[in-house]
């Protein structure tokens, strides 16, 4: 891997990126927050619980939680804690960007606030990192308490682990670590997605189109429980958000990567195909498609017939994706 830590960029700390070869510590975990502080102290917790061998950095950032989240940042021999309280929200990408200015470790982890770390993590992502390792994804189990959920993460979860090649588009960045040079190169994330979705796949994309040859592995021993509550209300909620607002961004700087996404084809604005329909009938048809799976998918969920409820959640979400494309983002207006 070429060094790159020398390259100016706004997310380098001031000093200039000498302290990263250099610097005794040789990993950071940056963790977001929103308005979770329970989960993020059990997050830190777990985290803490194992002394590691070689000094580890825990940066909290609060991201304009309301009110300000407390969080102890008592340090010990091997955790230096930091926690950074932003006046105002700035989404999830300008949050991790936040963190990255304060890391000093030569190896950083991206790690959300509601990934419960499972017993060894630090020491495995230790030992991978020292050999050498530019980039690992650790795996997620889901543990929100519903049965149903569950095996759909963890089934969602599987199919991204034999998605390797594809994985600037398949894979998440709740619990990843790389390389600060990596990260510096292309200046962390982009903070233009302020609202859910895409900030991960854009900045996996930047680091493949700058690092052509960057292989990730997928190391299950650095695992998190997943153990945020998860709804169907939620869930929708969080496509359609992503469909109305962040879409958008995605598909101007990444237009092939996007057509090759499944939410293209619930785009109403990208795909051509709807160009043609009126808004009205898109509207009528997408609200009356969405009610009955909705009724198939409750009759699966009770059921326990997975083949039926699935279908009918993936059905949702992408129709609840159309409905965020189908509405009119007044973010910048």
């Amino acid at each position: 891997m070429q060094a790159t830590s020398s390259i100016a960029h706004p997310c380098a700390p001031d000093e200039t990126s000498s302290n990263s070869e250099n610097s005794p510590i040789l990993l950071s975990i940056i963790i977001p927050v929103l308005n979770n502080a329970s989960q993020a102290n059990q997050t830190i917790q777990k985290l803490t619980a194992e002394p590691p061998s070689k000094p580890v950095e825990i940066i909290i950032v609060d991201d304009g939680s309301n009110p300000p989240i407390q969080i102890n940042t008592e340090s010990t021999e091997n955790f230096q804690l930091k926690l950074l309280r932003l006046k105002t929200n700035q989404g999830r990408a300008g949050a991790i960007n936040n963190g990255i200015r304060s890391a000093s470790g030569l190896y950083m982890t991206f790690l959300d606030a509601d990934c419960v770390p499972e017993t060894g993590y630090i020491k495995n992502l230790q030992h991978n990192v020292s050999s050498g390792t530019p980039i690992l994804f650790g795996d997620i189990h889901f543990f929100s308490g519903d049965p149903f959920f569950d095996r759909y993460g963890n089934r969602v979860q599987a199919r991204r682990r034999t998605k390797l090649q594809k994985w600037t588009i398949s894979l998440t960045s709740a619990n990843v670590t790389l390389h600060r040079d990596l990260v510096l190169a292309v200046n962390g994330f982009d903070s233009t997605y302020r609202h859910y979705g895409f900030e991960d796949r854009d900045f996996f994309l930047r680091l493949a189109q700058s690092f052509p040859n960057l292989t990730p592995i997928y190391k299950a021993d650095c695992s998190v429980k997943h153990v945020d509550a998860i709804c169907l209300n939620k869930i929708l909620k969080k496509f359609e958000t992503s469909g109305c607002h962040t879409a958008r961004i995605f598909q101007s700087k990444h237009p092939d990567a996007y057509r090759k996404m499944p939410m293209y084809y619930f785009d109403t604005q990208a795909n051509p195909i709807y160009h043609y329909i009126p808004y009205w009938i898109l509207s009528t048809a997408n609200q009356g498609l969405s009610t009955t799976l909705r009724g198939l998918f409750f009759l699966g969920y009770r059921l326990n017939l997975d083949w039926l409820a699935i279908p009918a959640l993936k059905g949702m979400n992408g129709l609840a994706f159309m409905r965020g494309t189908l509405a009119k983002d007044t973010t910048n207006v």
